[in-house]
């Protein structure tokens, strides 16, 4: 072995040695790798499963409390309808009302409650005076709507007040004000609270705090909104409550006080209030840690497994290369006598096997070469002689061939620019085919798009001829309604006549029990006890008078819009008519249509048919014509090119048979 075989064979077992290593560590940087990445997914994906899953919770509470927000407004709201349309409310005489304003605020369980003017002046029933003409809640009452303020800290006391208009016979006379604790509302806010950290609260569409677990908030009329402009920190909850305050609900994250909290949100239906659900992300996401930790100890053990695995693999591999190294060695120095023993059934002991065979099939093709070295030696010479004789042959045949290729080629010119032009007309015939194709296309699509048109105004002149029918179902019934409560004004009428009989009769009976004395004092007490069931009998007739006018009233107004909408009615079968009419004029010219695109399309593929035939017979002759000069030409280059050949074949045998001689020697290195 020489000493340069040596070095190779030195530098090749360092690098063999060295791939154990590379193969170690590259598996266990892919294992890292995947170990980390499958821990990272998991545990991001259990994050956002997570936080998916408490904004749809939060958001949903959110709106649910809301919700029962709107309902308890509802409840005080018609509670103090109710109070308002008391005819003893309604006459607007304070000695009346008084009594019955008692009533409601034991039974009701206000602060406080009074009447005001409709210049704002309020007198409570503990006969404190007040002016609220100014009050937002008392415009929207005397705009004949049931309002709410927020929150007012008055003697001592956080206070909402609740205003409703008074009617009496459909006319508007005065606002019932009730004064109502704020812990009523505030109770229902503060009550709500989930896990350690959770809780809700309320603020207006000016971002003031109107209803909070800590009621000192509400008392100094805290603002985030406002208090973000000088505090940096409040910033991301100042954005989450503006979007309150314009009435938006939604979910949002921000930090109070260093501390990462999640936060939904839902407007109170019906007032400019919204509520908030707010709890820290600490509390939320605690479940993670154990996730967490177990990721990173599985992360570990496969990391450790890997490890070992690698060793297996490496040294595997690393064994059988470098006996195939050794080997390969020995081939380098031309020893072809020797072959590799292997027991192995995976791809190396396949690769030694081939290897083997590769070495014996070489070590014949070195026998061969050795003896066709021999013989080629002896032909060079031979075949020398015969090429110089072609030559000289091939000279003469290649200027008769270069005459003929000259005609032909014209020839082939004239031809080609024929079948382009033929070509040209034949693009145009297509342009214009495709674009017939393509009006006929839109031609139907438009027909099927006026048939269903037609259908669907056909299908409304049905519904149509259905809702007037039921118009003139509901006025009819109206008109009975009206007729009834007819009859009930004259009803109460006669009990109202009969009413007021008794009560002079009660009262002639006790005028005649006191002249009896004694002997009438029996008689006198039926008589002031028939007289008092007259006196009630007579209120709740007015009382019922009083609603069955203002039903009357509204019945009216509802025949009155029942009229219109039977005009209106009337004006839209009309147009419809005339729609349904144009949509068949539509639809006959689309039809014509149809017919005339169908005949040019016929037509137009008739001229393309015989334009194929004109460009095939063009194309056959030009292909022809050019097929003629093509190999007339390469006849001529082929006569040239032997000739160029046979000069070079003269001189690759000359090198032939020197190289015969090198390939002679160098085939005496080899062992075999």
């Amino acid at each position: 072995m020489s000493k340069k075989s040596r070095a190779l064979s030195g530098k090749r077992f360092e690098q063999s040695s060295s791939i154990g290593r590379f193969i170690t560590f590259s598996i266990s940087i892919l294992i890292v790798i995947i170990c980390s990445t499958l821990g990272y997914m998991s545990y991001m994906r259990a994050a956002s499963t997570i936080q998916s899953s408490v904004s749809e919770l939060l958001l949903a509470q959110a709106k649910a409390h809301a919700q029962s927000i709107k309902m308890w407004n509802e409840k005080i709201a018609a509670e103090l309808e109710s109070c308002a349309a008391k005819i003893r409310v309604r006459n607007m005489v304070w000695v009346e009302q008084k009594p019955a304003l008692l009533e409601d605020k034991e039974r009701l369980g206000y602060y406080n409650i009074g009447v005001a003017d409709l210049n704002g002046n309020v007198v409570y029933i503990d006969e404190t005076q007040d002016t609220v003409n100014n009050e937002k809640f008392f415009k929207d009452a005397l705009g004949g709507k049931t309002s709410f303020s927020d929150p007012v800290y008055k003697n001592n006391q956080l206070i909402i007040y609740l205003a409703t208009p008074i009617k009496n016979e459909g006319k508007q006379v005065g606002i019932l004000v009730a004064a109502l604790d704020h812990k009523k509302m505030n109770d229902m806010i503060a009550g709500v609270q989930f896990g350690k950290t959770g809780y809700g609260y309320m603020i207006n569409s000016e971002g003031i705090t109107i209803a909070h677990r800590d009621t000192q908030l509400v008392i100094d009329k805290d603002n985030t909104v406002q208090s973000a402009e000088n505090t940096p920190e409040l910033q991301g909850l100042a954005i989450l409550e503006q979007k309150m305050a314009e009435g938006e609900s939604g979910f949002g994250e921000y930090k109070y006080k260093g501390v990462a909290k999640y936060m939904a949100f839902a407007p109170v239906e019906g007032t400019d209030w919204s509520i908030a659900l707010t709890q820290e992300k600490s509390e939320i996401f605690a479940g993670l840690n154990s996730i967490r930790r177990n990721t990173i100890i599985m992360t570990i053990v496969f990391i450790a497994l890997g490890i070992l695995f690698a060793f297996y693999i490496s040294k595997t591999i690393k064994t059988p290369l470098l006996e195939v190294q050794k080997y390969a060695a020995e081939l380098a120095e031309g020893n072809l006598t020797r072959s590799i023993d292997t027991k192995r059934r995976d791809e190396f002991g396949a690769a030694i096997r081939a290897l083997n065979t590769a070495v014996v099939s070489f070590k014949n093709i070195v026998t061969n070469i050795q003896k066709i070295a021999q013989i080629s030696e002896d032909t060079t010479g031979a075949l020398n002689e015969s090429v110089e004789q072609v030559a000289a042959g091939s000279e003469e045949v290649s200027a008769t061939i270069q005459q003929i290729a000259e005609g032909a080629s014209e020839q082939a010119k004239d031809a080609e620019i024929a079948v382009n032009l033929t070509a040209e007309l034949g693009k145009k015939l297509d342009s214009i085919s495709s674009i017939a194709k393509d009006t006929s296309d839109f031609t139907m699509q438009t027909s099927s798009k006026s048939e269903s048109g037609l259908k669907i105004v056909t299908e409304l002149e049905s519904n149509f001829v259905q809702s007037s029918m039921a118009i003139e179902e509901v006025s009819q019934t109206i008109k009975a309604v009206t007729e009834k409560s007819a009859s009930i004004s004259n009803i109460l009428e006669t009990i109202t006549s009969v009413a007021d009989q008794t009560n002079l009769l009660a009262l002639n009976a006790a005028i005649e029990a006191a002249r009896a004395g004694d002997a009438g004092r029996g008689f006198a007490v039926v008589a002031d006890e028939i007289r008092k069931l007259a006196e009630q009998t007579a209120i709740a007739t007015k009382d019922i008078g009083g609603m069955i006018n203002e039903i009357t009233s509204v019945i009216r107004q509802a025949q009155t819009s029942m009229a219109n909408a039977e005009n209106l009615m009337g004006n839209f079968t009309l147009s419809m008519n005339n729609t349904s009419d144009i949509f068949k004029e539509i639809q006959k010219a689309v039809n014509d249509s149809i017919k005339h695109l169908a005949l040019l399309i016929e037509q137009i593929k008739e001229i393309d048919k015989n334009k194929q035939s004109v460009i095939s017979a063009i194309e056959n002759i030009s292909a022809i014509t050019q097929e003629s000069a093509a190999s007339t030409e390469e006849v001529s280059a082929a006569v040239e090119e032997q000739a160029a050949s046979m000069e070079e074949i003269t001189a690759s045998i000359n090198e032939l048979a020197s190289m015969i001689k090198e390939l002679s020697e160098a085939t005496k290195v080899f062992k075999v």
